[in-house]
């Protein structure tokens, strides 16, 4: 592209739908992370009170293939105590 063929307005649209689809892109992300991390809590609160450590380490988790790995923890253990050696979490 030659200096007489820039178009600024045409280069502001581009750039503005190109930031739009990734804030989607980061919107669907975070809600995906969102819900798996409540579906988290979900299962682990049939076990008893979840401390509020772990409820904070959960959700700020942001990893899908982490929390991915929590849910099928959370789902295959029979107490808190027994999704934190699965996952290996420690309080900080």
């Amino acid at each position: 592209m030659s200096i007489f063929e820039y178009d600024h307005e045409e280069e502001l649209k581009k750039l503005g739908a190109m930031e739009r689809e990734e804030g989607k892109a980061e919107g669907l992300e975070e809600g995906i992370s969102e819900g798996r991390s409540q579906s988290i809590l979900l299962l682990l609160d049939l076990h008893g009170s979840v401390p509020s450590w772990l409820k904070e380490r959960i959700l700020s988790e942001t990893d899908i293939p982490v929390l991915d790995d929590w849910i099928r923890a959370a789902g295959q253990t029979s107490s808190i105590e027994g999704f934190l050696e699965k996952t290996g979490l420690k309080e900080a």
